[in-house]
């Protein structure tokens, strides 16, 4: 039997679970999830394989135990039992394991590389995706939407082999109203409450570069704005590695960050998302307050209203300003915040006209697409 190995670092293995499962129950391919070693889901840090399981089994998002049957495995199986194809969402896992592309030819495995969710990002990120030898060298590359198409084939420098506009398997889970099945819906559902809702999801990097996270200059903005307003609601969903990083920070700062966190906390208004993946918090917002994160390009699909902090978005720098809000002062944000709490939401057309170019199909197909390549992909090698 064909096996497909599948390395999911952080909340992206629920961008590939529907994968999984199609492979699983409709085709004769055996998918594995590969365990890429340490990883971040919120502030915690899951350094091992048992509670790996647990988090993709836990039933926060997705129904309880739905990988059941499905072998979750650490890295060493690669060496005893090689799959077909190796599939990986970031670049941590090929280089902490030290998984150069000589040695996985070497084992007679193929790889597949799905940049998770990233692939609009400037300040760097172009270049982090398009040039780095883990792309240049996979047999297939999945791209999520055609700006990201458009990314590698005018930045590339490399002849990609097999290059495939899928659109994103984890937003097959919203579009179906799948998250509904996990626990997390019901306890942010009953926070909303039919209130207008605000989810604030800040990047991480507060003292390191690119120095995106607004967290530092947004959370007193937005604790003030909050306590003048008790009907309005707030989701805070940190990037998972903002809280974790923490560690690393002087004393002083860590500090300075879990003060802003405990003084917004003691408002009642205010609910901290844990769960494991965004979709829920995603679904039951109004509005998307960020910086430059991955969640922009996932909650582009909504067409919800979505505020951003001016940083470079590279090739989408121009659409970004056409359909999102853009503040470069603090002190800009309530206004706009205000402004979309009322019902005014003038950008509502752009975004929908520009959803498919910048954030990929939403059309709960994309896993059966990704599913369908790699599954022929393996197959075509008999």
């Amino acid at each position: 039997m064909k096996k497909i190995a599948f390395a999911c670092t952080g909340e992206d293995i629920y961008s590939l679970i529907p994968v999984i499962n199609l492979l699983k129950y409709k085709t004769n391919i055996k998918p594995i999830i590969c365990y890429p070693g340490n990883i971040f889901i919120s502030e915690q840090k899951y350094a091992s394989l048992e509670k790996y399981k647990r988090i993709a089994n836990c039933g926060e998002i997705l129904p309880k135990n739905i990988l059941d049957g499905i072998d979750i495995l650490d890295c060493d199986f690669l060496y005893k039992s090689a799959p077909d194809l190796l599939v990986f969402t970031a670049p941590f896992f090929i280089n902490k394991n030290r998984l150069t592309r000589e040695k996985l030819k070497h084992l007679g495995i193929q790889t597949a590389y799905f940049p998770y969710a990233t692939e609009f990002l400037g300040a760097g990120y172009d270049q982090w995706i398009v040039n780095l030898p883990h792309v240049h060298d996979v047999d297939i590359l999945f791209a999520s939407s055609p700006l990201a198409v458009d990314n590698y084939k005018k930045n590339s420098k490399y002849f990609i082999n097999s290059l495939y506009c899928v659109g994103n398997p984890e937003l097959d889970i919203l579009f179906n109203n799948k998250f509904r099945d996990g626990t997390s819906y019901w306890e942010l559902k009953k926070f909303t409450n039919e209130h207008f809702c605000f989810l604030y999801a800040p990047h991480w990097s507060i003292d390191k570069e690119p120095f995106w996270s607004s967290w530092l200059t947004l959370s007193p903005v937005l604790y003030k704005f909050f306590k003048e307003r008790p009907a309005l609601r707030l989701i805070l969903r940190p990037h998972p590695l903002m809280l974790s990083c923490t560690a690393e920070m002087t004393i002083e700062l860590r500090l300075q960050v879990y003060r802003r966190l405990e003084e917004l906390l003691s408002l009642p208004n205010i609910f901290l998302d844990k769960s494991a993946s965004s979709l829920t918090a995603i679904a039951l917002s109004d509005c998307l307050i960020s910086d430059c994160s991955s969640i922009i390009q996932k909650y582009w699909p909504t067409c919800k209203p979505i505020i951003v902090s001016e940083v470079d978005y590279g090739l989408a720098n121009h659409i970004v300003r056409l359909c999102l809000e853009m503040f470069s002062d603090p002190d800009e944000l309530p206004a706009a915040m205000l402004s979309y709490a009322y019902g005014d939401d003038s950008r509502k057309k752009l975004r929908q006209k520009y959803s498919l170019l910048f954030a990929g199909p939403f059309d709960g197909k994309c896993a059966q697409r990704m599913a369908n390549l790699l599954s022929s992909h393996v197959l075509e090698k008999e």
